[in-house]
Parts: structure tokens; C-alpha cells; sequence
């Protein structure tokens, strides 16, 4: 119980009163009167009955929830006891989220429920667990306030976004992957997998005609191919300490999530299974799976995951990588390379290439690139021009180190990594590298 802001208010007046008659004697009765009515007002609202008796509160919410994506939440409220409430509510939320109308004020009627409606955006995955509901009771002139807690536990998975997963299967069922910039290019004759014989089209290559065939119904027929199925990805996540770079509101680790999300559908479509090795701080590992189901074990495998304070260490993951993948593989390090990193990445990827194809995508700091642009007036701004540039050199070399020893290596902005892995898995799966 604590006093309302208008006793507040009205005993500072009060105060104020009693200040004056120090100098204005006669005033003492005014101020005596006034501060008699305000107890005996103060005293009657606090022995009214009604205005704190409990309150019934439900919380719709979900269990699940897409990091940085406002999901709304529903506190339903019902006056216990037939009368109206004037109330002030506040949502016990995870500390790791971010709230849009909390706390509110609302009046309950005295039959039936009240829906009050805030936002929350959760900024980190993992589990996160709600609280108590806070209930401020307000006495009917406002003079007295009494909070209660009400016990609401609730416990959810904050999983990374996957919208541009829901987006993508939508755009495939409609064909218009090209509206996110994925291409789906299609090869005649040049797969690995027969898959039927066809009459003749123009554009088709002399070597996939099929001379038996031809002879025998005296017209030309060629083979058609398709992709492989059954082949394996593997995601190999870098989870040190240059993964906690932010590019927005969300770190490099969670961008290299999405990004693998995105990609394991696609290669999931396309009939392949993708397994996830972490390191770095974290050693998770999920063989390689495949079919519609493996979707929801990758997500749950994923969706607890954040980037730690260690060292990335790429020969440790390659040694690793050999003894738990025997199969061979189109393994993606997602990383964020630095130019000391040269002789280490070096040996490591030589390692993976002994059995596995090797792809290396690397996120870029936007900030660095603006320190170029930015104009040089000082020499504080010269030196740091000067160091963004050669660093942006020296990453540039171990790019084109890499790219010198055909290893597909992508160097990019983490905005535009998931459109271009999925690219770049579908174009080694159309040249026949997989």
C-alpha cells in the first residue's frame, strides 16, 4: 500500500499552506480544515471496500518466438467481485526482450473481461521464462495505490529468425525464387543421375542422344539428367569471438544462423542432407539428415546457440570435421576472417580438401568499409583511413589466397549471406562438384 499521486500532490499543498501561515497567522484555519478534509478523504478511500479485491488475469502468449521479430501478447483481465477497477498492469517479460505498451493502464468493467494488448521483441535466443503480472489497484479518487504480484510462469524458446525460410517456400511453390536473387538453373545432359530418355530438342548436345534408342524408334531420343540427390552438407559454424560483431541490431553469429537456416531448406528441397558442426568456444555436432523433417532439428539444435569469447581455431574444427564426417561433403565454414588468419585457414582447409569440398564465406564490417568514405580532416581520420585500407588489403589477399587454390571463397556483407550461400551451394550442385 502507498499513497496515490493526488495525496501526493495534496499534501504538498498542505505543506504549502502551513508555510504560508507562518506568515499569515489568520490562514492556520483554512490550512487546519484543508488538511483535516484531506486525512478524513484519505482515511475513508482506505477503508473502502471493493477497490483491492483480486483481480483474475490470463496471459495469452506463445511458446515460441523468432528473434527480433514483435510478436503481440494478450493479458486478459476480469474484475473479481462485480465491480469496476481502475488498474495499471505490468507484464513480468525476459530481461533480454524489448516492450511496446507496458505498462498500461485499464479500466475492468464489472462483468466480463478486458483484453489488453502490448509487444515484445526478443533480442536473444535461448530459453526465456516470464514472470509475475504486477497489478497496481487504484482507490476510486486515486488518493491510494496497492500493487499486487500475481503468479504467472510461463517458459518459451526464442529460435532464430526464419522468415526468410517461411519466405523462400513460399516463392518456390509460387516459382519466383528470383525475387529474393536465388537462381535455380537447370542442366541438360550434363548431370550425374539418369533420369529418363526424350524425344530430340534443339539445344541438345550430341552426346546425350541415345543411338540405341534412336534406332529403334527411328527418331532421335536423348538422354535427361538430374541433379544427384542423397549428397551431404555441412554447416561448420565459427562461434568465437569475431562472431559477436554486430552488423545492425543482431551480432555476425546470428546472421551466419539465418543464413544456415535458409540453406538447409534449400538443400533439403533439393533432396541432399545438411549436418552442423560448431566450434570455437562451442562443440556441437548433428549428423547429416535429411527430409522435410530434418528442418525442426536443426532449428532445435540451433536455436540456444551464441557466439563465446574464444579464439577461432580452424585446424582444430578441420581435425574434427575428418573424424566425424566420413562421407565425402560440401563443408561451409562461415567465419570472419582476419589477415593473420592466412597460414592457419590455409592448413586447415587443405586438411578438409583431402576427402570434402570446401567453401569458405566470410562476413565483412560495414564499418570498416565507411571509415574510407568518411572525409579526412584531422590526422586521427588519416590514420584511421590509412589502417581500414590496408586492412581491408590484407583480407582481400586472403581472399584471393584462398581463390588461388580453388577454394570457393565469398567475402561479403552478412546482409547478403544468405542469398549468396544458397547460390553458390546451388551452382556447385548444377557444375557437378558436390
Amino acid at each position: 500500500m502507498r499513497p496515490g499521486a493526488p495525496l501526493i500532490h495534496l499534501a504538498i499543498v498542505w505543506l504549502g499552506l502551513g508555510l504560508v501561515t507562518a506568515f499569515v497567522p489568520s490562514l492556520s484555519t483554512v490550512g487546519m480544515a484543508f488538511g483535516g478534509i484531506v486525512g478524513v478523504l484519505a482515511l475513508i478511500e482506505l477503508l473502502l471496500p471493493g477497490w483491492r479485491r483480486p483481480v483474475v488475469v490470463e496471459r495469452d502468449a506463445p511458446d515460441t518466438y523468432a528473434q527480433g521479430v514483435w510478436t503481440e501478447i494478450t493479458l486478459r483481465v476480469r474484475a473479481d467481485g462485480g465491480r469496476s477497477r481502475k488498474l495499471w498492469l505490468f507484464d513480468g517479460t525476459p530481461s533480454t526482450s524489448e516492450v511496446e505498451g507496458q505498462p498500461a493502464f485499464v479500466t475492468v468493467p464489472d462483468e466480463g473481461w478486458v483484453d489488453l494488448i502490448y509487444r515484445i521483441q526478443m533480442r536473444r535466443r535461448g530459453e526465456v521464462a516470464f514472470g509475475d503480472v504486477h497489478v497496481l489497484h487504484r482507490s476510486p479518487l486515486g488518493l491510494w495505490c496497492f500493487v499486487r504480484m500475481l503468479a504467472l510462469p510461463h517458459d518459451a524458446r526464442v529460435f532464430p529468425n526464419f522468415a526468410p525460410v517461411v519466405r523462400f517456400s513460399l516463392l518456390a511453390v509460387q516459382n519466383r525464387l528470383e525475387q529474393m536473387g536465388i537462381k535455380r538453373r537447370t542442366r541438360h545432359g550434363m548431370g550425374k543421375s539418369f533420369h529418363q530418355l526424350r524425344e530430340y530438342r534443339d539445344g541438345d548436345l550430341l552426346t546425350q542422344v541415345d543411338w540405341k534408342a534412336t534406332s529403334r524408334q527411328r527418331k532421335l531420343i536423348s538422354r535427361e539428367y538430374q541433379e544427384e540427390r542423397d549428397q551431404q552438407i555441412l554447416i561448420l559454424l565459427d562461434c568465437g569471438r569475431r562472431m559477436r560483431s554486430e552488423d545492425g541490431e543482431i551480432t555476425f553469429f546470428d546472421h551466419a544462423l539465418n543464413a544456415s537456416l535458409l540453406l538447409t531448406y534449400v538443400a533439403l528441397d533439393q533432396g541432399d542432407a545438411v549436418g552442423v558442426m560448431t566450434f570455437s568456444g562451442t562443440d556441437k555436432w548433428l549428423p547429416a539428415m535429411r527430409g522435410r523433417g530434418a528442418m525442426p532439428k536443426v532449428l532445435q539444435h540451433l536455436h540456444d546457440l551464441h557466439a563465446t569469447e574464444a579464439p577461432s581455431d580452424y585446424e582444430e574444427a578441420a581435425t574434427r570435421v575428418l573424424t566425424r564426417q566420413k562421407r565425402r561433403a560440401m563443408v561451409l565454414l562461415i567465419t570472419n576472417l582476419r589477415d593473420e588468419d592466412d597460414q592457419e585457414l590455409n592448413l586447415a582447409v587443405q586438411t578438409l580438401r583431402r576427402r570434402h569440398l570446401v567453401v569458405v564465406a566470410s562476413l565483412r564490417e560495414p564499418v570498416i568499409e565507411e571509415h574510407l568514405t568518411n572525409p579526412v580532416k584531422t590526422l586521427d581520420d588519416a590514420i584511421l583511413a590509412g589502417s581500414s585500407a590496408l586492412y581491408l588489403e590484407s583480407r582481400a589477399e586472403s581472399i584471393a589466397s584462398l581463390r588461388g587454390r580453388s577454394v570457393s571463397a565469398l567475402d561479403l556483407r552478412a546482409e547478403d549471406l544468405p542469398v549468396a550461400l544458397a547460390n553458390e551451394y546451388l551452382a556447385l550442385k548444377n557444375a557437378g562438384k558436390l
